[in-house]
């Protein structure tokens, strides 16, 4: 039987571990930007796991077929990236350079999603 001491004591010390935050909490405008990352990992993986399932169905060529494999999962992780890296430091006043990464994501998205629909429809 666990002791009510030792509860008590795990409590305490899970109360006062410091907190895990972004590392902008005084700049609102960045600080946004730290919550909406995990959010979009967590959708761009789910849609690239649900568009995988239908890359083999689309009449495509195989090397077609192989960029959207790619290109799908690879804009999950460079669009959550792009937020998490932009404001790293914690003294960050603006997103620094990369936050260009989200465009090269987004690009791989939309060209990834735009093939697989192209090659759905055929």
């Amino acid at each position: 039987m666990v002791r009510q001491s030792t509860l008590r004591e795990f409590a305490d010390a899970v109360k006062a571990r410091p907190r895990l935050a972004c590392p902008n909490d005084q700049v609102p405008d960045l600080r946004t930007g730290c919550g909406g990352g995990g959010a979009h990992a967590g959708v761009l993986l789910l849609l690239s796991l649900v568009a995988l399932r239908y890359v083999d169905e689309a009449r495509l060529a195989e090397w077609l077929k192989a960029l959207v494999r790619s290109f799908l999962p690879l804009s999950a992780i460079l669009l959550p990236a792009a937020f998490f890296l932009s404001v790293f430091q914690p003294d960050a006043r603006h997103p620094n350079s990369f936050i260009y990464l989200a465009y090269g994501g987004a690009s791989l998205l939309a060209i990834g999603v735009v093939l697989l629909g192209v090659g759905l429809l055929r």
